[in-house]
C-alpha cells in the first residue's frame, strides 16, 4: 500500500493464493492500514501457508503495528498471533517473545533460521517506524531446498510509520502492511 500523510484513511489490501515455485504457497492474505491525527496502525493476515516442502507451516500468521509521534517522542507496538504453526513438524505455541528464533536443521545439518514475531522499532528521517514480520526464513549456502544461500522469505508483515505532528507539515509516511510474500535475497 502507499505511503499518505493524510489523517482519517484506511486503506485495504487482499489476495487470494501465491504460490511460488519451490518456495511454497500461502492462501488467502489480507492487510489494513489505518491513519489517525496522532496515529499509524498496520495489519496483515496470512492464512493456508506451506513453505519448502512443508518444513513450515500454519492455519494462519497475524500481526500488527502501531507508531505513534508527539512532541518529538516515538512509540509503537507490534504483535504476532500463530495458529496451528508447526517448524519440521513441531508446534509452536500461538504468541511468542519478540524475535523469537528456530533452527531451521535438516537431516542434522544448520539449513536456515526461522525468525517469529519480528519486532523492530526506531526513528529515521524524522519518523517513527514500527516493523512486525510474523515469519522470517533465512536460508544459508547449500540449503536441500535448492534455493541459493542468503535467501530471506518473508510471511505476513505490517510497517506503521509516524511523523512527529508538533513539527508542523507532515511528508508522507511509510505505513504500508503490504504482506510480505517473497523471496528476496537481501530482505525488504
Amino acid at each position: 500500500m502507499s505511503c499518505t500523510s493524510a489523517t482519517g484513511q484506511t486503506r485495504t489490501n487482499s489476495v487470494a493464493t501465491v504460490t511460488l515455485p519451490v518456495v511454497g504457497k500461502v492462501g488467502a492474505v489480507s492487510s489494513k492500514v489505518t491513519t489517525g491525527t496522532t496515529s499509524t496502525t498496520a495489519s496483515a493476515r496470512t492464512a493456508g501457508i506451506n513453505l519448502l516442502g512443508g518444513a513450515v507451516v500454519a492455519d494462519a500468521v497475524s500481526v500488527y503495528s502501531s507508531a505513534k509521534s508527539t512532541s518529538g517522542v516515538g512509540s509503537g507496538t507490534g504483535a504476532t498471533t500463530f495458529a496451528g504453526l508447526k517448524i519440521l513438524g513441531r508446534s509452536i505455541a500461538v504468541n511468542v517473545a519478540p524475535n523469537t528464533q528456530v533452527a531451521l536443521d535438516v537431516a542434522g545439518k544448520r539449513v536456515g533460521t526461522v525468525t517469529l514475531n519480528q519486532q523492530s522499532k526506531g526513528t529515521r528521517d524524522g519518523v517513527y517506524r514500527s516493523y512486525t514480520r510474523g515469519i522470517v526464513i533465512s536460508l544459508l549456502a547449500g540449503n536441500p531446498f535448492g534455493l541459493p544461500g542468503s535467501t530471506v522469505i518473508y510471511i505476513s508483515a505490517a510497517h506503521a510509520g509516524r511523523h512527529d505532528s508538533s513539527a508542523g507539515s507532515s511528508p508522507p509516511m511509510p505505513s504500508s502492511p503490504t504482506p510480505r510474500r517473497w523471496v528476496s535475497p537481501t530482505g525488504p
